[in-house]
C-alpha cells in the first residue's frame, strides 16, 4: 500500500520538447463544443462540464510537452495580477487558472476554461510589471470577448478541426508534428488566420481599457509591443502563416497608440518594486545560464535605482545558493533583512534556505506570517514543509487543510496535502488528495488509480463513499476522452 502511494511521486518522463506552443491558442480556439459565455455556464451545466473537461485535457497536453512552474512565489504573483485584471475588466470567472511555463521563448497563450499560460521568456523580456500586465490583459480579453464562441459560429457550416489532430501533432513532435497539424486543416488555414487577426485587434482594444481600469498605465502596452517587434527583428524570425496569427505589426502599434489618447491626462499609481524581485526569481529558476546569470546580478549590485539594486542583490543571493554557496547566500539575505524587515521575498528566501538543515528556524521565521488569517501561499507551503521536517505531521496536516479552501487556484498545495495526510497516517485522505491533484492537472489515469487505492485501503465509510463517487466521475471523463 505504501509502495503504491509513494509511486505517485515518481516523475513521468516528459515528451521531447517541440516548438508549437505558439500554435496552441489558434487550435484551442478550434476545439469543438466549447463556449466562453459565463452566463451560459450557469444556465447550462452540461456546457460547463464539457468546458472543464476540455480545459483539463488541454492542460495535460501542455504538461506533457512543457514544464510548468511549481514555485508558489512565481505563480502567486502572476495570479494576483490576473485577479486584479479580472476585477478591472469586470470578467465573470469563478476560478482562474494561470500557469507560468518554463520556456525561454517569448510567448503567452490561452486555453479553454479560463486557463492561461505565460512563458518565463516573456517575463524576462518585460521591463516592468505594467508591460507584463499588457500581455496578460490581452489574453484575458480573448476570454472576455468570447472569441472561441464566435470563431466556432463562423465555421458552423463546416466540420471543426478535431482535437485529435492537435494531439497527434503533439505526439509526433518536431517538424513532423507541425506538418500533421497543418495537414489536417490546410484548406482553411488562411480563413482561420483572417478571423484570428481580427480578434487580435479587438483584444488589443479591450486590453488597453482593462489595464486602465485596473490601475495600470496602458501606455506600457504600446511600449511592450515595440519591444516585441524589436526582439523579433533581432532574432530574425522567419514567419509562416501560423506564426502570423499573433503578428506584431506597425498597424497594431498605431491602433493602440490612437486608443491611448483618451488616457493621456489620467494619473496612474506608481509601479511597485515587487516585479523586480519576481523577475530576478524567474531568471534564476527558469532562465538560468550557468555563470552568466550569477555575473549579471553581481555586476548590477550597485547599478540602477535603490529598488533595482536591492532586487539584484536578492537575485545574487539566489544565484549563490543555486551555485552551492549557501553560507554566502544566507549572509546576503540576512543583511537585506536587517534593512528591509517587511520584504516578503527576502523572508521566504531565508526560510527556503534553512528548511532542510534547520526546519525549526524556518518555523520561527515564518510564524508571524503563517499566523495571519490569509497567509501568502508560499508561506503556507514552506511553513507546512518545515513542520513536516520537524516531525509534526499532524500539525502540518491541520494547518494546511485550514488554508486550502481559500487557495484552490494553487494546486501545489493540494499536492502537498497528499504528503501531509500520508505522513500523519491519514492514508485514505492522502489517496483522495493525490487523486484530486492529478485530476486537476488532467492526469486522469493516475487520479483513477489513487481513488481505487482509497476505496480499497480505507475502512472509513465517508472516504470510501467519496472515492466511489469520484471514480464514477473520472471514469466517465476517461470514456469521453476515448471517444
Amino acid at each position: 500500500m505504501i509502495r503504491h502511494f509513494e509511486d505517485r511521486f515518481i516523475m513521468i518522463n516528459r515528451m521531447k520538447k517541440i516548438k508549437i506552443l505558439s500554435l496552441l491558442l489558434t487550435f484551442a480556439l478550434l476545439l469543438p463544443g466549447i463556449e466562453l459565455d459565463s452566463s451560459a455556464y450557469a444556465a447550462n451545466p452540461v456546457a460547463t462540464e464539457s468546458l472543464q473537461r476540455q480545459a483539463r485535457q488541454f492542460l495535460s497536453i501542455v504538461r506533457e510537452t512543457k514544464q510548468l512552474s511549481d514555485d508558489l512565489q512565481i505563480n502567486a504573483f502572476v495570479i494576483d495580477i490576473a485577479k486584479k485584471l479580472v476585477e478591472g475588466g469586470e470578467i465573470d470567472i469563478d476560478l482562474l487558472h494561470y500557469y507560468v511555463v518554463k520556456d525561454p521563448e517569448v510567448n503567452a497563450f490561452a486555453g479553454p476554461g479560463s486557463t492561461f499560460f505565460l512563458n518565463s521568456g516573456l517575463i524576462e523580456l518585460a521591463s516592468n510589471e505594467a508591460e507584463l500586465v499588457s500581455v496578460m490583459a490581452h489574453e484575458l480579453a480573448h476570454f472576455k470577448q468570447n472569441h472561441l464562441e464566435r470563431l466556432l459560429g463562423a465555421y458552423e457550416s463546416t466540420q471543426a478541426p478535431s482535437i485529435l489532430a492537435v494531439l497527434a501533432g503533439l505526439l509526433i513532435g518536431g517538424d513532423a508534428g507541425i506538418a500533421a497539424i497543418i495537414g489536417s486543416q490546410a484548406a482553411r488555414v488562411d480563413s482561420i488566420i483572417a478571423h484570428t487577426l481580427a480578434y487580435e485587434r479587438e483584444a488589443d482594444n479591450v486590453a488597453v481599457r482593462m489595464m486602465a481600469n485596473s490601475g495600470y498605465d496602458p501606455n506600457y502596452a504600446r511600449d511592450f509591443m515595440v519591444a516585441l517587434e524589436r526582439e523579433k527583428r533581432q532574432r530574425g524570425v522567419i514567419e509562416s502563416n501560423i506564426h502570423n496569427t499573433h503578428p506584431v505589426t506597425p498597424q497594431r502599434i498605431a491602433a493602440i497608440s490612437s486608443r491611448l489618447r483618451q488616457y493621456s491626462n489620467r494619473p496612474f499609481p506608481d509601479l511597485t518594486s515587487d516585479f523586480l524581485y519576481f523577475k530576478a526569481r524567474n531568471r534564476v529558476l527558469f532562465n538560468w545560464q550557468s555563470g552568466k546569470t550569477y555575473l549579471h546580478f553581481e555586476k548590477n549590485l550597485t547599478n540602477g535605482t535603490e529598488d533595482e539594486q536591492s532586487a539584484n542583490r536578492y537575485g545574487y543571493a539566489l544565484s549563490l545558493a543555486r551555485d552551492g554557496n549557501l553560507a554566502k547566500a544566507q549572509k546576503e539575505l540576512s543583511e537585506m533583512a536587517l534593512l528591509q524587515p517587511d520584504n516578503l521575498w527576502v523572508l521566504l528566501a531565508q526560510a527556503e534556505m534553512t528548511l532542510n538543515d534547520n526546519p525549526q528556524l524556518t518555523i520561527s521565521m515564518l510564524e508571524p506570517s503563517a499566523a495571519q488569517e490569509r497567509p501568502h501561499p508560499a508561506v503556507i507551503e514552506i511553513y507546512t514543509k518545515a513542520m513536516l521536517e520537524s516531525g509534526h505531521a499532524e500539525q502540518a496536516n491541520r494547518y494546511l487543510r485550514k488554508h486550502i479552501l481559500t487557495n484552490i487556484e494553487h494546486i501545489q498545495l493540494v499536492k502537498l496535502n497528499a504528503k501531509t495526510a500520508a505522513e500523519s497516517g491519514s492514508i485514505g485522505e492522502a489517496y483522495l488528495a493525490d487523486a484530486d491533484y492529478h485530476f486537476k492537472i488532467g492526469d486522469l489515469k493516475i487520479a483513477l488509480g489513487q481513488l481505487k487505492y482509497a476505496e480499497q485501503n480505507s475502512s472509513d465509510f465517508y472516504t470510501v463513499s467519496i472515492a466511489r463517487e469520484k471514480i464514477r466521475v473520472v471514469s466517465n471523463e476517461l470514456r469521453w476522452r476515448a471517444n
